[in-house]
């Protein structure tokens, strides 16, 4: 700001000394011819100096205004430029989110916390964050054929840098072959804007930090413990994999696969289909240097209302 002050200073004054330099000119053309009267030189003199004192007047005071007009449209602009460039937006974990159960399906994403696993209608959604977001691509009149998953884009209007990922699912095949956009479900909300996404206990999307503490494959397992998790192998999640809820456990990976411990969680309320979906929750880490980089989360169980809830689902599945 000093800087910018000084400049217009420097400015100004070479304008105003724009007017000294003309008023050294009109004074030496007040100067008399040698070969004149005193009397006539005296005069003509007089006359000079005061045509040159009201001429460099009318000039010096042309030449404040163009300095002055010239500084407010320096301020102007500086102002301008400063209300344009808004400071970037930072985000913390709420309360909220930090105090939430795995099972609750919660996700903070900017200063808001979404419900995902089917908890909502487009109708319903557009009527609790429709004011905060641009939902521009949603048209709620419009139609989906069933059985159908779309994902659209809603921008904050607060931080247009902040996007979230809008999943929706027409619902279960049915004797319509379409289904109104506004009676769609919501399945989940997503975002990949950095430091502005939370699970449930605060967990980070990127390194899966909590309360500025970094996670490891070998400390995410004790987390996982003391917020109820039970350890059990590979084979036990594969092949229960509907009842391994409350469960986690660490796969190495393998040239296909990323190394992960992965955790799986059932919702304790119902969605809008009456059923309980399963969260499953993998905390990626790299072998060589054992942080974990990357925490995602799926949701499982959402479009059989036509089987019932999950378990039962996949009991039938497998008997």
């Amino acid at each position: 700001m000093r800087n910018i002050q000084e400049g217009k200073n420097m400015k100004k004054q070479a304008i105003l000394s724009a007017v000294m330099a003309l008023g050294i000119c009109f004074s030496l053309a007040g100067c008399g011819d040698s070969g004149s009267t005193p009397a006539a030189t005296t005069a003509a003199q007089a006359t000079t100096k005061a045509a040159a004192t009201s001429a460099d007047k009318d000039i010096e005071k042309k030449l404040e205004k163009a300095a002055n007009e010239l500084e407010k449209a320096e301020s102007a602009k500086t102002t301008k430029a400063a209300t344009t460039a808004k400071a970037e937006i930072t985000y913390e974990a709420k309360d909220e989110i930090k105090n939430a159960t795995f099972a609750s399906g919660l996700i903070q994403i900017g200063n808001d916390i979404f419900h995902n696993g089917g908890y909502y209608t487009i109708d319903s959604f557009l009527k609790e964050f429709g004011e905060k977001y641009d939902t521009a691509e949603i048209n709620p009149a419009g139609y989906l054929k069933t059985n159908e998953r779309k994902s659209y884009d809603i921008i904050s209007k607060e931080d247009p840098s902040l996007s979230v990922i809008v999943s929706v699912y027409s619902g279960p095949s049915s004797d319509a072959d379409k289904v109104k956009v506004a009676d769609a479900i919501v399945l989940t909300c997503e975002s990949i804007k950095k430091n502005a996404v939370w699970y449930p206990k605060g967990v980070t999307t990127e390194g899966g930090t909590v309360d500025g503490k970094s996670f490891t494959c070998d400390n995410v397992g004790a987390f996982l413990e003391e917020n109820g998790f039970k350890q059990a192998t590979q084979e036990q999640m594969d092949f229960d994999f509907c009842r391994c809820y409350g469960s986690y456990w660490d796969d190495p990976g393998s040239s296909m696969r990323v190394s992960q411990v992965t955790c799986r969680e059932k919702a304790t309320e119902a969605n809008v289909f009456g059923l309980h979906p399963m969260y499953e929750y993998e905390f990626q880490y790299r072998m060589e240097d054992t942080k974990v980089w990357k925490v995602s989360c799926k949701t499982n169980g959402t479009g059989f209302a036509k089987f019932g809830d999950i378990d039962e689902y996949y009991n039938k599945r497998f008997e």
